[in-house]
C-alpha cells in the first residue's frame, strides 16, 4: 500500500494516508490547483487569514468540501499562533471559523474531536502538518506544528 495517495474529484485535488481512511478517519491534504483565487489567480486557497477575497475562499471552501462529500459549514478552525494550546472541538465549536476569521478558535495550534464527520481544518505554508487518530477511543487530532516550535 502507498503511505500518501494524490487523487480529485470535479478537478479539486488533495493528498490522503490510506492508512488512516482504513481506520476509519476521513483526511485531506488540499492542493492548490484549480480554485477560485484572486492572490494566486485560480488557485484553491482555503484560508481566510491571508488577504485572499473572503468570498472566493469560501467558495474554494465549499468546492473542496463538495469534491470530499463533506458539509461546508461544519469546518471548523483556529487561529494559529505557533503556540502549544490545542482546543477540544464538541458540538458547540462545530463551525468555529467557517465564514469569518473573527470566529475562529483564538490562539490555538490543534484541534482534536471524537465527533464524526467534523472537518477540522488547518493552514501550512512553510510549517508542518501532524494528523493524529486514536482507532480505538474514535478521536483525532490535527496540530500545526511551526518553526517557532524546533527553535531551543
Amino acid at each position: 500500500m502507498q503511505d500518501f495517495i494524490i487523487t480529485q474529484k470535479n478537478n479539486i485535488w488533495w493528498g490522503m494516508f490510506p492508512r488512516l481512511t482504513q481506520a476509519g478517519f476521513g483526511n485531506a491534504c488540499s492542493c492548490r490547483l484549480h480554485g477560485e483565487s484572486d492572490m494566486v489567480p485560480g488557485t484553491l486557497n482555503l484560508a481566510l487569514h491571508v488577504g485572499d477575497e473572503v468570498e472566493l475562499v469560501l467558495q474554494n471552501r465549499r468546492l473542496f468540501a463538495q469534491a470530499l462529500g463533506l458539509d461546508a459549514s461544519k469546518f471548523t478552525t483556529c487561529e494559529q499562533v505557533h503556540g502549544s494550546n490545542v482546543a477540544v472541538v464538541d458540538e458547540a465549536l462545530v463551525g468555529a471559523g467557517v465564514t469569518a476569521l473573527a470566529d475562529t478558535i483564538k490562539d490555538t495550534d490543534a484541534l482534536v474531536t471524537n465527533l464524526v464527520n467534523v472537518p477540522l481544518l488547518l493552514f501550512f505554508a512553510d510549517c508542518v502538518p501532524l494528523l493524529f487518530a486514536d482507532e480505538r477511543q474514535g478521536v483525532c487530532a490535527v496540530a500545526h506544528a511551526g518553526w517557532r516550535g524546533t527553535v531551543a
